[in-house]
């Protein structure tokens, strides 16, 4: 019965979160996020999918970093891989420094790799591949 539920939260979550270009809607992701009594799985999703709608990339930090936070207490191993990328693109957005941007990169891919997300990995490495040749030359080709 509980797996039933998870699918059709899942399957609600999924059904309002566009995938042909229309918005988020960010009161239906906090609703989701807030709502305790859902699991973690589908708090971390609704949590996930809002960071990258907020137009305040300070906002999307805080929320990459709580989503790293709570990853590590559900012991979601993609939720907090993904909570270091976004971390990671948001510090490039706001100038972080550069070190600071590759430790979140390698910390994501590091995770990615271990639990075998081949695709995902790929996109954290085209990600911090392009950071490092708009910052330093050099450390690009050591990737």
């Amino acid at each position: 019965m509980k797996v039933l539920r998870n699918i059709f939260f899942s399957i609600i979550l999924l059904h309002s979160i566009s995938v042909n270009g229309r918005d988020y809607n960010l009161d239906s992701l906090k609703k989701i996020w807030n709502n305790v009594g859902l699991t973690d799985t589908i708090r971390l999703e609704a949590l996930m999918y809002s960071i990258s709608e907020y137009n305040n990339y300070d906002t999307s930090i805080k929320y990459s970093k709580l989503l790293i936070d709570e990853s590590i207490k559900s012991k979601s191993k993609i939720h907090e891989a993904m909570g270091y990328k976004y971390f990671a693109d948001y510090s490039f957005r706001l100038n972080y420094p550069t070190d600071t941007i590759f430790n979140n990169y390698t910390k994501s891919r590091n995770i990615l790799k271990e639990i075998n997300e081949k695709k995902l990995y790929v996109s954290a490495s085209v990600n911090m591949a392009n950071v490092m040749v708009k910052t330093d030359k050099r450390k690009a080709i050591l990737i």
